[in-house]
Parts: C-alpha cells; sequence; structure tokens
C-alpha cells in the first residue's frame, strides 16, 4: 500500500512506499531513473550499500542483520527488493544527485509534517496490520479491511 503523499515520481514510474513511508521500494527507485544494469538494488545491496545497510540494521538494533531493513518480494501484490528509508535515501544518492534531492525533499516535507491530510497513527496502524495478515489478499480487500475497521 502506498501512501499517496509521499509520492516520487521520475520518468513515469512511481515509486512506491509502505507501512507509512517507512519503507521505499528500491526496485521502483531502480525503474525510475532508467534500470541501467550496472546500479540494480541486489547489486548495490552486496556491494556499494552493504556497510552503510549493516550500520543501519545496527544502529536500529534490529536482530538479523540487514534481514529486517531490507526485504525482497516475488510475486504477489507488491513484488519489488523494499528498505527502509534511510537506506533508501542511500541508494537514491548512488542512482543520481538529482533523484536523491528529488526523495529528500518529499521525505523531508512528509517528516516536518507539511504534506498535508497525513495517514493518521489509527490509519498506519491499520495498514501494518492488513499487511501482516497471510495471503492470498488483493488491493481491493486490504481497501475494504481497512475501511471496515476504521468505521
Amino acid at each position: 500500500m502506498t501512501n499517496a503523499l509521499l509520492k516520487i515520481e521520475r520518468n513515469g514510474v512511481t515509486v512506491r512506499n509502505s507501512d507509512g513511508g517507512e519503507f521505499y521500494c528500491l526496485t521502483d527507485m531502480w525503474k525510475a531513473c532508467g534500470s541501467d544494469p550496472n546500479k540494480k538494488p541486489a547489486d548495490w545491496q552486496r556491494k556499494e550499500g552493504a556497510q552503510f545497510i549493516e550500520f543501519i540494521a545496527e544502529n536500529l538494533k534490529v536482530p538479523g542483520g540487514h534481514i529486517e531493513v531490507i526485504r525482497t518480494l516475488r510475486g504477489g501484490n507488491d513484488p519489488g527488493t523494499w528498505a527502509h528509508w534511510q537506506i533508501a535515501l542511500a541508494y537514491a544518492k548512488y542512482l543520481s544527485h538529482e533523484f536523491h534531492a528529488q526523495c529528500n525533499t518529499v521525505i523531508r516535507a512528509f517528516a516536518e509534517g507539511k504534506l498535508q491530510g497525513e495517514a493518521t497513527a489509527k490509519e498506519r496502524l491499520l495498514e501494518r496490520i492488513v499487511l501482516s495478515l497471510p495471503k492470498p489478499r488483493d488491493k481491493q480487500w486490504q481497501q475494504d479491511v481497512i475501511d471496515s475497521v476504521a468505521q
């Protein structure tokens, strides 16, 4: 589920985010910057980004290292490599300084509450609950659950 307020778009590609803006899809970022075969998310996470990913995992005190700050989903509703927002910003910088600045602007505005209509704490909790439920589920089902619980 993407929070529309945190919309980062480039070259016709919208970068998906989840968990109230905590995670961003690195695969979308890569596609938005032209899909350079030498800058794939998986390669970056094993090479140039490895030390930073480990630092963030340790700094956030995430057990098991970077497994929890990066997740790769194959198939389903939201395939791609997803990463904590700090890792996503580092990857954006690796892809393009211009794209990095664009991502920084959107994420900072959200963090400072400058984007109107932000998801409430209740809405973010509902989103996390829905995402934790067993599959199969589709986008409409997720929205129906959120709508019914929100009432």
